[in-house]
């Protein structure tokens, strides 16, 4: 299947977003979590273990994802507004 003909190409053209264009509805990296907060990955595994964010799924041996929404839901535990406008997109 070229790329030209895969289903997240012709979703795009339909006028219907695929998960690149909404970081709010796709899974999110390690990395992006921690650019959107400004923290380090041992600080996000520390907050991870104390509760304060949602856990990952693991994708694989190597991989992991934090579901949709998790930075969203992080704000609204913890009363801050400042991330409100780095949740919805964690790569600006």
């Amino acid at each position: 299947m070229s790329l030209e003909h895969s289903p997240a190409r012709q979703g795009a053209r339909n006028g219907q977003k695929n998960q690149a264009e909404d970081p709010v509805g796709r899974w999110l990296t390690r990395k992006e979590i921690c650019a959107a907060l400004g923290i380090s990955e041992m600080t996000l595994w520390r907050m991870v273990t104390e509760g304060r964010i949602e856990a990952p799924v693991k994708i694989n041996s190597r991989n992991v994802r934090f579901r949709p929404g998790v930075l969203e839901r992080f704000a609204e535990r913890n009363g801050s507004p400042e991330y409100a406008g780095i949740a919805r997109d964690p790569r600006k």
